[in-house]
């Protein structure tokens, strides 16, 4: 009996997974204050390294982002070609190394948002299912 179970729970994940049910999906976004409306994925991923510091204005970029969870592992495989570990790893060595700020961590898309929305020249990533108004959905290219 434990052996079914099992094998059905296996299979229901195995159809989640490939129906996307557990597939996260994440967007970008920005304040209201940043001129440009879209970016390149390589520049996404260079201001999530802390290698692209200023906007094209010369305004500073505060980044933003989520702390775990799906749409972390999302983004960072989508834009940053890193898994978790990886990442963080990066940023423990850029702090060690005094190479830069990483970026200021929330647990929920919710708080990325406000973050967002407040800090002039702040970027993001979230769920598009999470709510952003206030804020600029900035288009990747």
């Amino acid at each position: 009996m434990i052996k079914k179970a099992a094998i059905f729970g296996f299979l229901l994940i195995a159809l989640m997974l490939s129906c996307g049910w557990a597939n996260a999906e994440c967007i970008v976004i920005v304040n209201k204050s940043v001129t440009e409306t879209s970016l390149a994925g390589r520049d996404i991923k260079l201001v999530f390294l802390g290698k692209k510091i200023k906007w094209s204005d010369g305004r500073k970029i505060h980044k933003a982002g989520l702390v775990n969870g799906a749409v972390h592992e999302e983004f960072l495989k989508k834009f940053v070609r890193k898994n978790p570990y990886s990442y963080s790893s990066f940023w423990k060595l850029m702090i060690v190394t005094g190479g830069g700020i990483p970026p200021k961590s929330f647990k929920t898309g919710k708080e990325v948002v406000k973050y967002v929305a407040g800090r002039e020249g702040a970027i993001g990533y979230i769920s598009p299912k999470t709510p952003h108004n206030g804020v600029n959905v900035l288009h990747v290219e």
